[in-house]
């Protein structure tokens, strides 16, 4: 994951917080939705295509900092109940196949993402109400994983035999 400069001089910095979230919501039987937080929509590039985000309230819940090597954290976006409604049955017709959810940041008027690549999620834990669509997005477990992840057996490499 790169940060553009620019963005890094904003987390650094006391400028006035005025960048986007960008959310992608893809499933293999839906149609992928495009959100973004604020109040207008935002004109983004997604792999090099012009994409429309559709501007919606969104509360984002950070993940908590522990050992477990899990980063979830809490989506909520509020007032798309009948889009999400529409996207949740689109992809519970095939459930095998999770929700991804990919997440980015724009700096508007930019159309260039600026978390690059974008963080890739999965969706679990949907609950839906009267005002609003609530998420949890899980990454992979990124903090535990042995090194090397491949094990480097003499069955399938040969030349590590001694002779």
């Amino acid at each position: 994951m790169a940060l553009s400069a620019e963005l890094q001089t904003r987390y650094t910095s006391e400028i006035d917080v005025d960048w986007v979230h960008g959310f992608i919501l893809s499933h293999p039987n839906a149609v992928t939705r495009y959100l973004c937080s604020g109040t207008a929509e935002l004109q983004g590039v997604v792999d090099g295509n012009p994409r429309t985000f559709t501007p919606v309230p969104v509360e984002i819940t950070p993940a908590s900092r522990d050992d477990s090597g899990r980063s979830d954290m809490t989506l909520t976006f509020c007032g798309i109940q009948d889009e999400a409604l529409g996207f949740l049955y689109d992809a519970l017709d095939d459930a095998t196949k999770p929700i991804t959810c990919r997440y980015s940041v724009f700096i508007p008027p930019d159309t260039a993402p600026q978390v690059y690549p974008w963080l890739e999620f999965h969706l679990t834990g949907i609950s839906v109400t009267d005002t609003a669509v609530s998420a949890t997005a899980s990454r992979s477990n990124v903090v535990n994983i042995a090194f090397p992840t491949e094990l480097y057996r003499v069955e399938r490499y040969p030349g590590l035999r001694r002779r």
